[in-house]
């Protein structure tokens, strides 16, 4: 991912309208092939959990976060879009991955925190632009 699909998404990010369609169409294949990967992945025994973005702009950086976490005996399900606020005590089983750029602000910090008292296991994901 960092030495493939993440300099070549940066290539077509020109803001310019047959630029914008190719990204959107790698993002689309991308997706696709996660799904693709998430789903063997499911079939095999391993350990539930969700993957979302959390103060993200780049909505595709969680289906990239997902495909690096293939084939590690885990059963993801990908959240689409990020959550407004943190709620994992909905499923407090379940091991959350939070996909995020950047430093945590003092809000961000404590909400992470806050999920720690519920005895949650999280792991953020950090990547650079």
């Amino acid at each position: 991912m960092t030495h493939l699909l993440r300099p070549l998404r940066s290539k077509v990010s020109a803001h310019l309208p047959p630029v914008m369609t190719l990204r959107e169409i790698l993002d689309g294949i991308i997706i696709a092939y996660t799904s693709f990967c998430l789903e063997g992945d499911r079939k095999a025994p391993g350990n539930n959990a969700f993957i979302s973005g959390w103060h993200l702009s780049d909505h595709c950086e969680i289906w990239l976060e997902a495909l690096t976490r293939t084939g590690q005996e885990l059963r993801l399900n990908v959240l689409p879009s990020p959550p407004a606020v943190l709620a994992p005590s909905c499923s407090p089983r379940r091991k959350w991955f939070l996909v995020t750029t950047g430093k945590l602000n003092c809000r961000q910090k404590k909400q992470l925190a806050s999920g720690a008292t519920w005895s949650l296991r999280w792991r953020l994901s950090h990547y650079k632009r």
